[in-house]
């Protein structure tokens, strides 16, 4: 029943001729890995019983604790997010929630942009002092204008429309 069946892309435009050249080239390396991998299991257990184990606690929890502060970091961005828009929904209901809500969400947004400027400063100054790091150059040239650009806007924003000291032009 199989032959009835139609080809897909992949099985027309297979060369089933280079395939045998190719692995009649190549069959002696399936028994070389085999073996290898039947030594492997088998000897590996003698060859381990008296080594120290592997200490895999330090890299496991640093990598666990890099997992969640990204996620937190996710998550407060989400947050936040999910708090501004409802606000904004209430307003657009023509409800005037208290002016400390606002004050609230704006003083979240600044907090949300120190922290990822912080962020970004500690993981360019890791990469400078050549510790391992998966930050790049180009992460800090095009992270710290944007959100300093940010802080720099909820900054003022908050000045203006919050501080009693302020007119607003």
């Amino acid at each position: 029943v199989w032959y009835l069946l139609p080809l897909t892309e992949f099985e027309a435009g297979f060369d089933a001729v280079g395939f045998q050249r190719w692995f009649s080239s190549v069959w002696r390396w399936c028994f070389v890995l085999s073996a290898a991998y039947v030594l492997l299991v088998f000897g590996g257990r003698r060859l381990m019983r008296d080594r120290e184990p592997f200490r895999l606690q330090l890299p496991l929890m640093m990598w666990n604790v890099g997992l969640a502060v990204f996620s937190f970091f996710a998550c407060l961005n989400s947050f936040i997010h999910s708090v501004m828009y409802t606000y904004y929904a209430i307003r657009a209901a023509d409800y005037r929630p208290p002016k400390m809500l606002s004050i609230c969400i704006t003083t979240l947004q600044i907090l949300q942009m120190i922290a990822i400027l912080v962020v970004t400063v500690a993981a360019h100054l890791t990469l400078r002092s050549g510790h391992p790091c998966s930050w790049s150059h180009l992460g800090t040239v095009l992270t710290l204008p944007l959100y300093g650009s940010y802080l720099l806007l909820f900054l003022n924003f908050f000045r203006i429309s919050y501080l009693p000291s302020v007119k607003k032009d």
